[in-house]
């Protein structure tokens, strides 16, 4: 007697019933269930019980849930009925009774491996990792060499930021079932997450040569050749649009950030709003079904109660820009409550931020509409999004509305399109001329958006590297996943009118000889030699990046996603930064950075006036010398690093949200939405996001591609 024979035989003997009972009654009654979840009015009537029904449709609830329950316990076989309503609930935003009809699942089919490896891929879909570990290692207990389960507890630890051990379960499920695409496109995104690039083509070539390979896949493998510019490979993979069409919406959260460069001209870049349109209505179309309980009136409070969603509250370069905010916020005018799913106990920053803000909570393994209600429960008076859509990001719980008024703030440069993010904050050289882009509405802070305070005091080298060397030095440490066949023949024609110049690339993925072969023959195309190019892993020569900006005379920026954070430090240890300016946000984070501090000359607009910036500077000696030593001090006089400056706009401008949105007034009015009557909140005097170098492609990913069965909600 095989495995699954042994498990049909215990099922017999536990239950009294044959192992492959008739169907029909399991249909009839889980068909039933179905239409007393659905039938209800979500939020109607007075007595809501927090789950978005009524007390009507709180009973309905409870019998459908009794029907299916009973329905597992006679006939453990129905489970496969049982998880696909389980799962429409979960999409439906129905979160509670998700997951009483996945525990019931695993309760009643105990010695099933199929169906315990099934629910823990939809736990941890639903972000519930402890229980879907649990759940996936049972299934394994039961089956070691079950390759959906290895791939899925493998997605779970992915997930979950462990791609180490995720890595291991991969190779497990490959060794079952070699045939498999899923455990090859997943060991994509784990192995970029060690930063092993190289290993990572190897699998993502393998993937893509095998007979199941589907369009699908392609945001994991079109995250490893852009990593290491494979522009070969990114060709073999088709038409990017095209692709997205067969991304199932709810996944489009991880391809958006990574995928920004490919909306360049302003046809792709409407196209590329139409795609987070989509996501948008889905996510909106999920939290309607299950809409939080309507907020409690409440006295007025003399403090404004200002909460912080984001998984960067660590040593992460976007707390870089908070670090002024949650060290000297007024206290008398303002609380602050922080949410972040990641938690590092012994990081000094997250250390600082727990012991100068009100409360500050972990939210790791809660649903999004469970984050939402530890939101609404705080009152919070306006919620700021730092995520948008990079990694880590719960800004799905922004569309439960947890907070009156809700804003999101540089951790994203495009549109999050969601209607219930109200504002988003900016100055007047970042925010697009065309405001059709964005769903938010602009708040237009009166200087800098954003300030970084002082980067760290590192040494400046006397002189110019070009007296150093010899030679102009050009040269960025953008990430490569931002770098295009188009950028890359522009900073080529620059370096052809500049002779026996060199080009400097400084980043961790330098050590990839992928990368290193697919750029000397992407330069080589334009008459540029591989021997004029230099490629550093900085990580590897355990120096600080900052020191590599003493061997580079001029940076060319990057295009249509713009340095950041890359541009500011630039000029900070004195290298100018070319950058090319277009009209949609993403395409403007170098130009407000450097037109923040005057430095106007560096901004150009067309690709003809870039190339011909970046040779007229290389031919300014004097000019760079001067800039050398003086870019510092025009950084530190800038609205950047003015501190006291920008704090005190930016609570003037969270009390002016305040005023309009009747947030000051006794027992506030309980509607949500923008400011009314179109009420500008500043004036437009002088907008974007930075710190985003960091979290591009290696750490931002589509989540892991779980196994299971087909159906609405489930992967």
């Amino acid at each position: 007697m095989n495995r699954k024979q042994r498990r049909a035989a215990a099922r017999k003997e536990k239950t009294g019933l044959a192992a492959t009972p008739g169907m029909a009654g399991a249909h009839a009654d889980i068909g039933r269930a179905h239409s007393l979840y659905f039938s209800s009015s979500p939020g109607a009537g007075a007595a809501n019980d927090g789950a978005g029904r009524s007390g009507s449709g709180q009973a309905a609830g409870r019998q459908a849930w009794e029907l299916v329950r009973r329905r597992l316990q006679s006939n453990p076989s129905s489970w496969r009925e049982a998880l696909v309503l389980a799962s429409k609930l979960a999409t439906g935003g129905k979160t509670e009774d998700a997951l009483n009809t996945f525990n019931d699942i695993v309760e009643f089919c105990s010695e099933d491996a199929d169906a315990l490896a099934n629910v823990g891929a939809a736990l941890n879909q639903l972000g519930k990792f402890r229980m879907a570990q649990d759940v996936l290692i049972r299934a394994l207990d039961l089956e070691p060499g079950m390759a959906m389960a290895s791939n899925n507890l493998g997605s779970m630890y992915l997930s979950a930021g462990r791609p180490d051990a995720a890595v291991a379960h991969f190779k497990n499920a490959l060794e079952a079932q070699p045939d498999l695409v899923e455990p090859y496109a997943n060991l994509c995104a784990a192995l970029m997450q060690s930063n092993d690039w190289d290993q990572a083509k190897i699998f993502a070539d393998r993937a893509l040569a095998l007979p199941g390979y589907t369009p699908r896949f392609s945001p994991m493998l079109r995250q490893v050749y852009r990593a290491i510019c494979d522009f070969e490979g990114l060709g073999k993979l088709g038409d990017f649009w095209q692709n997205c069409e067969h991304i199932e919406t709810e996944n489009l959260i991880g391809i958006f950030l990574g995928s920004l460069v490919y909306a360049g001209d302003r046809k792709s870049v409407r196209r590329f709003r139409d795609l987070v349109d989509r996501w948008a209505r889905h996510v909106e179309k999920r939290a309607a079904g299950s809409p939080l309980p309507p907020r409690a009136r409440r006295p007025v409070r003399a403090k404004l109660r200002i909460g912080i969603l984001s998984s960067d509250l660590y040593n992460h370069s976007v707390a870089r820009f908070l670090i002024p905010v949650m060290r000297d916020y007024d206290r008398d005018r303002l609380e602050i409550y922080c949410y972040t799913p990641i938690r590092r106990p012994e990081d000094p920053v997250q250390q600082l931020f727990m012991a100068s803000v009100d409360k500050f909570t972990f939210i790791e393994n809660l649903t999004h509409r469970e984050i939402a209600e530890n939101i609404r429960a705080d009152d919070v008076d306006i919620l700021l999004e730092l995520n948008g859509f990079t990694k880590g990001s719960r800004i799905p719980a922004a569309a439960y509305r947890p907070a009156p008024v809700q804003m999101s703030w540089f951790g994203y440069p495009f549109t999050c399109g969601l209607e219930a993010i109200d504002y988003c904050i900016m100055d007047r050289f970042v925010a697009p001329p065309d405001e059709s882009l964005m769903v938010e509405e602009p708040i237009i802070m009166p200087s800098s958006w954003l300030c970084f305070g002082e980067f760290p005091d590192a040494e400046i080298t006397q002189g110019l590297p070009a007296d150093r060397y010899g030679r102009i030095t050009f040269g960025t440490l953008n990430n490569p996943y931002k770098f295009t066949p188009v950028m890359i023949a522009l900073w080529a024609e620059v370096m052809n009118r500049v002779p026996d110049s060199r080009f400097l690339l400084v980043r961790a993925q330098a050590s990839s000889q992928s990368l290193r072969r697919n750029l000397s023959e992407e330069f080589a195309k334009h008459g540029v030699s591989a021997d004029r190019l230099f490629l550093v892993d900085n990580k590897q020569e355990k120096k600080s990046h900052f020191s590599y900006y003493n061997d580079i005379d001029i940076s060319l920026d990057t295009y249509p996603l713009t340095g950041g954070t890359t541009t500011c430090e630039a000029t900070w240890m004195g290298v100018p930064v070319v950058t090319l300016v277009g009209e949609s946000f993403h395409q403007r984070l170098s130009y407000t950075m450097l037109m923040n501090c005057g430095l106007e000359e560096f901004c150009t607009f067309t690709p003809e006036d870039f190339v011909d910036r970046a040779v007229e500077l290389a031919g300014a000696r004097d000019k760079l010398l001067a800039w050398r030593h003086g870019l510092r001090d025009v950084m530190r006089q800038s609205p950047l690093c003015d501190e006291e400056r920008f704090l005190f706009e930016f609570q003037e401008m969270l009390e002016q949200v305040a005023e309009i949105h009747g947030l000051r007034s006794e027992g506030r009015a309980e509607a949500d939405g923008g400011a009314p009557g179109g009420q500008e909140l500043l004036p437009p005097e002088l907008g974007t996001s930075a710190g985003l170098e960091d979290r591009a492609a290696l750490t931002e990913r589509e989540g892991p591609v779980s196994m299971g069965m087909s159906g609405e909600g489930s992967t």
